[in-house]
């Protein structure tokens, strides 16, 4: 498959035609043929995993929180620490999503 670069570069010497004006054709045509272009407009993953991963040396890091002070997901989405509002949300926002 030749590249953008390439197809300009050889309509210029045989057609004789501005380089930009050949250049923004290219990128027009990539943009609205992403698929014969070879440019995927969205990441490829399995359909039925969510892409979210959590390492494993940090699973269960929230619980450990939750168990130590005693208080609610609630009431840690109000904490000092950045790092554990952060935990906090995602887990509020996590028991919102549809489970199987």
């Amino acid at each position: 498959m030749l590249t953008g670069m390439v197809i300009v570069q050889n309509a210029y010497l045989i057609l004789k035609i501005p380089i930009k004006v050949l250049a923004m054709s290219v990128m027009f045509w990539a943009i609205s043929n992403p698929i014969e272009s070879g440019i995927d407009s969205q990441p490829k993953q399995p359909m039925n995993k969510s892409g979210i991963h959590i390492k494993e040396s940090h699973k269960g890091r929230f619980t450990a929180v939750k168990k130590k002070t005693g208080k609610t997901t609630a009431e840690l989405k109000h904490s000092k620490s950045p790092a554990v509002r952060k935990m906090a949300t995602f887990a509020a926002n996590a028991a919102k999503w549809k489970k199987k």
